[in-house]
């Protein structure tokens, strides 16, 4: 009778939806806030000096619209509980459209559920966005800070400058990042996907992840702070100005270039491969997986301690001189093979 399609046994009949525009001159407004359900959220720059909002309604999901001297809030009224046998039409994403002037230099805060938001080519002071299922789109941004809260959903940025802190929080989706910049960067992760590239941090980037590869690229910052387990790191260049410090279980490194003052690592159940180093200080603790490197430099620019408890070992155990510059490897299972190169 279904034909074999569980849509067909739809019994309610939603009211159709209406739309709406809306044109608000920009004035005083410092603040916009979107608060909304089911929402597919484009924000986008307008041809004018207002604001223009474009947006569908109906009784069921009906959209206020308030603005006073400094605030302008877009909230979906929802039913505190909506349940019905034989409806399959539950996930529906509303599309919101704002178009904000170029004058707009203010907050702007996004609160949605389920669908997909994108922000191009705005400059805004603060940019808020939750997102529990959805995708989030930047491209074209600046702002004084950018915080991302998504839970089930893809993050793409492009072209992002965060002037301030960078904040990112990411369950279940891929990150992918061109040319992102910004003062300071944290990014907390569990089961995405990361590939950055051309990422510029001013003072400190600081990644916690896990169950997920990252690729890092070509990544520049004053400090670099890694927390990983289950997920591999592969870099074709990490340029940092003072310490990166590498803190990994069941994951394997692979690095193409690594210059730092000093690189700190501890890494159990995984491989490290760094192809070109170059630091003042070496630190690295391995219970189960080999450490390879090409350092920078000679034997005698080092002081050396290492140790290869059940496995092979290129450097000698200890190697005292005069210079500054530190090389200590430890390796409880797994082979040490460390080469220089001036």
């Amino acid at each position: 009778m279904a034909d074999f399609k569980m849509e067909n046994l739809q019994t309610v009949e939603h009211k159709p939806y209406m739309k709406r525009e809306k044109t608000i001159t920009m004035h005083q407004i410092s603040s916009i806030r979107i608060d909304s359900y089911h929402s597919e959220i484009n924000i986008l720059p307008a041809k004018d000096d207002n604001i223009h909002i474009q947006y569908e309604e109906n009784d069921e999901y009906p959209m206020n619209v308030t603005k006073d001297a400094t605030s302008l809030q877009l909230k979906r009224a929802t039913k505190s509980f909506q349940f019905n046998f034989f409806d399959f039409d539950r996930e529906l994403n509303i599309p919101i459209t704002i178009e904000l002037p170029k004058a707009f230099h203010g907050k702007l805060d996004i609160d949605t559920s389920y669908g997909n938001v994108t922000v191009h080519d705005m400059a805004y002071q603060n940019i808020t966005i939750n997102n529990d299922h959805g995708n989030v789109s930047l491209s074209k941004l600046k702002a004084e800070a950018v915080t991302l809260d998504v839970a089930y959903g893809s993050v793409v940025l492009n072209d992002v400058n965060s002037r301030q802190a960078f904040q990112l929080n990411s369950e279940h989706g891929d990150i992918i990042s061109k040319n992102l910049k910004a003062d300071s960067a944290v990014l907390t992760t569990a089961y995405s996907d990361i590939t950055l590239d051309d990422t510029e941090i001013t003072k400190d980037m600081t990644l916690y992840h896990e169950h997920a590869p990252v690729n890092l690229g070509k990544l520049r910052a004053q400090a670099l702070q890694i927390e990983s387990a289950y997920g591999d790191i592969r870099s074709t260049g990490l340029t940092i100005a003072e310490n990166a410090d590498f803190s990994l279980e069941r994951s394997d490194v692979t690095l193409q270039k690594l210059s730092a003052k000093d690189m700190t690592m501890e890494n159990a159940y995984g491989d490290t491969m760094i192809s070109e180093l170059d630091a003042d200080s070496i630190l690295m603790e391995g219970e189960r997986g080999s450490f390879s490197a090409t350092v920078k430099g000679s034997i005698d620019d080092f002081n050396i301690l290492s140790e290869a408890e059940h496995g092979d070992n290129t450097l000698p155990t200890k190697y005292e001189n005069s210079s500054r510059r530190k090389l200590q490897i430890n390796v409880e299972y797994g082979d040490i093979n460390v080469k220089f190169q001036k």
